[in-house]
């Protein structure tokens, strides 16, 4: 959102948790999503004792499916991940799991033609 507010980027996708700086921006409800907890299909009867962070989704599956631990993500990306992996998707219950995502823009009259379907379709999908 930051980079929005700073016009380094037109239009951001994201959570609006209450902390960033929102005044200044048009913000629209875009969809909800999902995390779910990710794991080797196997049995884990290990104890994790080390975090590990990556750049990607698909680096966070590889890490999985290795059987270096655990990962949580939003559900789309590890379904998508789990077609070609052999890991496996666990739901996860608790409320902090479901994620409200907004469109976030300085202005929607603003954006260019191309940009503002964009935020259209995406809202309508």
């Amino acid at each position: 959102m930051r980079s929005v507010g700073e016009g380094a980027i037109d239009i951001g996708i994201g959570i609006v948790s209450g902390y960033e700086r929102t005044e200044a921006l048009e913000v629209v409800p875009y969809r909800r999503d999902r995390l779910v907890l990710q794991r080797i299909c196997d049995d884990l009867h290990k104890r994790l004792k080390l975090r590990i962070e990556v750049s990607s989704f698909e680096g966070a599956c590889r890490m999985v499916e290795a059987g270096v631990g655990v990962g949580v993500m939003p559900e789309s990306a590890a379904r998508r991940h789990a077609q070609a992996m052999q890991i496996g998707i666990v739901a996860l219950a608790d409320a902090w799991s479901l994620r409200q995502l907004h469109v976030c823009v300085r202005s929607l009259q603003a954006l260019p033609g191309f940009a503002g379907d964009l935020v259209e379709d995406a809202r309508s999908a």
